[in-house]
This record gives C-alpha cells, sequence and structure tokens, in this order.
C-alpha cells in the first residue's frame, strides 16, 4: 500500500481436485502479526496512517497461506525496477 491508501481487499480462492475454483473470501478467516491492522470478515485489511508492514494468515478449513502486506509513503516519481 502507498500511503494515503489504507485498505487493501484480500481475494481468497479455492481450488479443488476437480479443478474447479471458487472465491472463498467471505469463507475465510483472517489474523495479523501486526495490531495496528484491522481485518474484516470479508477481506479488508485497513492499515494504520504511517509506515508499518504485517503479515496477514489466511486460513480456510485445514489450508492456510500468508499475505506480506508493507505499507509505504508516497514518493513522486519513484518507479519500481
Amino acid at each position: 500500500l502507498t500511503l494515503p491508501d489504507r485498505e487493501l481487499k484480500l481475494r481468497v480462492t479455492a481450488h479443488f481436485s476437480d479443478g474447479a475454483s471458487r472465491d472463498v473470501t467471505a469463507q475465510a478467516n483472517y489474523d495479523s502479526s501486526n495490531l495496528a491492522f484491522s481485518l474484516a470478515a470479508d477481506g479488508t485489511v485497513t492499515a494504520p496512517a504511517s509506515v508499518s508492514e504485517t503479515t496477514v494468515l489466511v486460513r480456510l478449513l485445514d489450508r492456510m497461506a500468508l499475505c506480506q502486506v508493507t505499507v509505504l509513503p508516497d514518493r513522486p516519481g519513484f518507479a519500481w525496477t
């Protein structure tokens, strides 16, 4: 995230053995390693208004995944290479 933006919407997709895929964002559970971040049941991550980072643990049934979220200040003209 680049400040002043403070929200990120996660999307969780389950892939099944029959080849089907389904959006399970609303069914997943979310935990953050940094309590300054808030997590909503719909997968929305809200960050503090300062440079920070967290790891979000996403769980669904017996599966888990991690998502790293970093909040940086806006730097006009900067381009990732």
